[in-house]
C-alpha cells in the first residue's frame, strides 16, 4: 500500500496515492508551507516503468514529482533513512518542459550518490515560482520497492538580480559562453545561476573549470574588488581576467573554493585591486566534470588591499642601469608568484632587469633586505625561456651586519640579466634591496707575445720572475700540448747552475695549470705539472713544484686555464736553492783508527742550516739541530766498534732550511 506522510515544520498531511509513473502527469509535491520547513513522502515504485525518452541518469521504475518553489530558499532533497529503502537508487532534480510531444529535460544538479546508509542527497538553491521536476528510480540489483523522500527548506533571502536559464529550447544557461557573458551593474548584489547544462568552450583557459558561466563587471573607481561565491553548492573555481576575446584573456587572479552551506562559514573572497574603467571578465566553473549545481555570485567593493609592488610580475620588472646600482626598498607583502615562474625564485617574488653597459666583473647582493630570502639570476626574455646561472640564500640583514644573499659573475656588454628576490617560504615578507657593483675589465688588446711557443718569454738568472700578462686573448694553438691548459702562455729558462729549484705560478688570478717540458727533438716532453687556483703573490693557491735543475739545461714552462673560460693575469717565478757545504776534517780517508772514531768538521749554508746527522756504518752517532744558523761546527766521538769490524764508513748529512740535503762520507780502517 502507498502512503504519503508530511511532518515537522510547516507540515501538511498529504493524501494517500501512487506517485506518477510519467513525467507528463508528475505528482505535485506540495512541500513545506514556510521556511524553515520539511515534508516527507513515502511511496512504492514496484509497478512503475521507465519511459523511452527519460534521461539515462534516472534509473529504472521511475516515479516523477513536480515542485514549484513558493519562495527563494535553499533545498536539501534526500531519500529518508529507514527499513523501507530498497538500496541502490538514483535521485535527480531537473528543470525544463514536460508539455512538448517529447519532453525536454536538463539536469539542474548532479545525481545523488548512494551513501553507506543507502541515502541519496541533493542540494540546490530554489527561485520562487520555478518548477523543479524530481525523479526517483532504482539502480543495481536490489530492485524497486518502498522508498521515502524528504524535502527540506531553509532561509536564504536573496536580494538583487536572479537569472534562471530557459531550458525549454534545448539551450544552456544564457551566459554559458564568454561572448554571451552576463553584464553586472556597477554595484552588484547576489546573482543566482545554475551551471549543470553549461558547456566548456574550446579556447577557454584551463583554470576556469567545467560547466563554465561568464560575467562582466566594469570598475568605476580605483578600489578593492571582491568576488564572493558564498552559497554555491559545489566545489568550484573562480577566475578573473582582462582582455577583449576568449583567446587573448590575461589572468588577474584565480581561486579554488569549496561548496559552502548557506548558514556555514564563508570561503575567503577572491580580491584584486580594480582600476577605474577596466572591464573584468569573471568565470565560475566546477572543479570536476561530473559536478555542478547552483551558483551564487556577489561582488564586494571597497577597502582596497595594500598596494602590490610595481615589479611583482616578470613583465613589469624594475629596470635598473649603470655600473653601480642600489634599488629603493620595496615590500613583497602583497607580491605574488606567477604560474610559470621557476620554482627556485621563492615566494612573493620581486623582479629586476639590468643590461651590462660593459664587459666586467659583477657582484650582486641583497644588503638591506629584511626577510629570509633567495636571490636568483637568469638570462632570457620570457618566463618560460629563462636560464638560471646563479642562486644564493640570505637572511634578514642591514649593512654591514646580517647575511645577505650574494654572488658574482663576469658580464658581457649588452647582455640583459634578470634578478628575482623572493621569500624562502610563503610567510617570508618584508622589504627587499638589490645591489649591483660592476667593474670594467680592461681591454687586453691583441694576443700576448708569449701566446705561441715561438714567442715564449725568456727568464734569466737564478731567481727570475715573469712579467704579468693577461691570457684573455691568448689561444690554444694546434702545436700546444693538451696538458698545457687553455689560452696558454709560454716561458723558457736555462739553469745557470746545478741546484734545487722551486717553480711557482705566483700572482696568477684564474684557475690554472702549470706544466714543465724539455725539448726532445722538436717534441715537448712533459716533466712535471700542477694545478692552482686564483692567488696573489702573498696568498696560497698557486700551482708549484720542485725539481733538480742541471747547469746549462733549458726548461720550458706553460701556464693555461683549466677550462676555456678561465682567464685573467698569469705570472710565474723560479727560486733557486743553494746546496749546503760540508768540510769534514776528521777522520781522514782510509786512516787507521783504534777504538772510538772522532768525527768533526764545519757545515754552512747561506739559506740557513736545519740539521746535521752523523752515522757510522749505518748506525746513528749523533743528530745536531742547527736552528737556522748559517755555519755550525761539529765534533763527535763514535761508539766502540765491534772487534770483528775491519773498516767502517762515516757519513755526515746536512739539511738546510729549504729541505735540501748534502752528504759527505769517509772510509776508516779499524784494527
Amino acid at each position: 500500500m502507498k502512503t504519503r506522510i508530511a511532518s515537522l515544520l510547516f507540515a501538511s498531511i498529504l493524501p494517500c496515492a501512487y506517485a506518477s509513473d510519467n513525467l507528463e502527469t508528475a505528482t505535485v509535491f506540495a512541500g513545506p508551507a514556510g521556511v524553515p520547513g520539511v515534508t516527507t513522502v513515502v511511496s512504492n515504485n514496484t509497478a512503475s516503468t521507465r519511459q523511452l525518452f527519460e534521461p539515462a541518469v534516472t534509473g529504472n521504475n521511475t516515479d516523477w514529482y513536480v515542485w514549484t518553489a513558493p519562495f527563494n530558499c535553499e533545498v536539501v532533497l534526500s531519500t529518508t533513512v529507514g527499513p523501507v529503502l530498497p538500496g541502490n537508487h538514483a535521485l535527480n532534480v531537473f528543470v525544463g518542459d514536460n508539455t512538448s510531444p517529447v519532453p525536454f529535460l536538463i539536469s539542474l544538479v548532479a545525481k545523488g550518490v548512494n551513501g553507506s546508509d543507502s541515502t541519496a542527497k541533493l542540494r540546490f538553491l530554489a527561485v520562487a515560482g520555478t518548477r523543479y521536476y524530481i525523479s526517483y528510480g532504482y539502480t543495481g540489483l536490489s530492485g524497486p520497492g518502498e522508498y521515502g523522500l524528504t524535502l527540506r527548506t531553509s532561509e536564504f533571502p536573496i536580494t538583487g538580480s536572479f537569472s534562471v536559464p530557459d531550458f525549454s529550447l534545448g539551450l544552456g544557461p544564457a551566459n554559458d559562453s564568454y561572448e554571451a557573458r552576463l553584464t553586472l551593474p556597477p554595484v552588484s548584489e547576489s546573482v543566482l545561476d545554475y551551471n549543470m547544462s553549461a558547456t566548456r568552450q574550446m579556447l577557454e583557459p584551463p583554470q576556469t573549470g567545467y560547466h563554465t558561466l561568464w560575467y562582466e563587471w566594469t570598475a568605476t573607481t580605483n578600489d578593492e574588488f571582491s568576488v564572493i561565491t558564498f552559497g554555491t553548492t559545489f566545489d568550484h573555481a573562480v577566475t578573473v581576467f582582462t582582455g577583449n576575446s576568449i583567446g587573448s584573456l590575461v589572468q588577474v587572479a584565480t581561486q579554488l573554493n569549496p561548496a559552502t552551506p548557506v548558514l556555514g562559514s564563508a570561503p575567503e573572497p577572491l580580491k584584486i585591486s580594480a582600476i577605474a574603467g577596466t572591464k573584468y571578465k569573471i568565470a565560475i566553473g566546477a572543479q570536476t566534470a561530473d559536478s555542478g549545481g547552483s551558483v551564487v555570485l556577489g561582488l564586494g567593493i571597497g577597502n582596497p588591499p595594500a598596494p602590490t609592488a610595481a615589479n611583482d610580475l616578470f613583465q613589469n620588472a624594475s629596470i635598473v642601469s649603470g655600473m653601480t646600482v642600489v634599488t629603493t626598498e620595496v615590500s613583497n607583502a602583497n607580491a605574488t608568484r606567477e604560474t610559470l615562474e621557476p620554482s627556485s625564485t621563492g615566494f612573493a617574488t620581486l623582479w629586476y632587469e639590468w643590461t651590462a653597459p660593459a664587459n666586467g666583473n659583477v657582484s650582486v647582493s641583497t644588503n638591506g633586505t629584511t626577510f629570509n630570502h633567495v636571490l636568483t639570476a637568469f638570462t632570457g626574455n620570457t618566463l618560460i625561456g629563462l636560464t638560471q646561472f646563479r642562486i644564493a640564500n640570505g637572511t634578514p640583514n642591514n649593512p654591514p651586519s646580517g647575511a645577505p644573499a650574494q654572488f658574482s659573475f663576469e658580464a658581457t656588454a649588452g647582455t640583459t640579466y634578470r634578478f628575482a628576490i623572493g621569500g624562502q617560504s610563503s610567510a617570508d615578507e618584508g622589504t627587499a634591496v638589490l645591489r649591483i657593483n660592476a667593474e670594467t675589465i680592461p681591454d687586453p688588446g691583441p694576443a700576448p707575445a708569449n701566446d705561441a711557443f715561438a714567442g715564449r718569454q725568456i727568464l734569466v738568472g737564478s731567481n727570475p720572475s715573469s712579467i704579468p700578462v693577461s691570457n684573455l686573448n691568448a689561444t690554444r694553438t694546434a702545436t700546444d700540448p693538451s696538458n698545457a691548459g687553455f689560452s696558454t702562455l709560454w716561458y723558457q729558462w736555462t739553469a745557470p747552475s746545478t741546484a734545487e729549484v722551486l717553480v711557482s705560478a705566483h700572482g696568477t688570478t684564474f684557475d690554472h695549470v702549470l706544466a714543465m717540458y724539455r725539448d726532445a727533438g722538436n717534441l715537448l716532453v712533459i716533466l712535471q705539472s700542477a694545478e692552482g687556483s686564483p692567488n696573489t703573490p702573498d696568498s696560497n693557491g698557486r700551482a708549484n713544484f720542485r725539481f733538480q735543475a742541471t747547469q746549462g739545461s733549458t726548461y720550458y714552462f706553460a701556464i693555461g686555464g683549466k677550462t676555456e673560460t678561465d682567464k685573467g693575469i698569469a705570472a710565474m717565478s723560479i727560486d733557486t736553492f743553494s746546496v749546503p757545504s760540508i768540510q769534514l776534517t776528521s777522520p781522514k780517508q782510509n786512516r787507521v783508527s783504534r777504538g772510538k772514531v772522532r768525527i768533526k768538521g764545519l757545515a754552512f749554508d747561506s739559506a740557513g742550516l736545519q740539521s746535521i746527522r752523523i752515522q757510522m756504518r749505518g748506525y746513528e752517532v749523533a743528530t745536531i739541530r742547527a736552528n737556522g744558523q748559517y755555519a755550525t761546527r761539529f765534533s763527535e766521538k763514535s761508539f766502540n766498534p765491534p772487534p770483528w769490524w775491519k773498516s767502517a764508513k762515516v757519513k755526515v748529512t746536512v739539511v738546510n732550511d729549504f729541505g735540501i740535503k748534502r752528504t759527505v762520507s769517509r772510509k776508516v780502517r779499524l784494527r
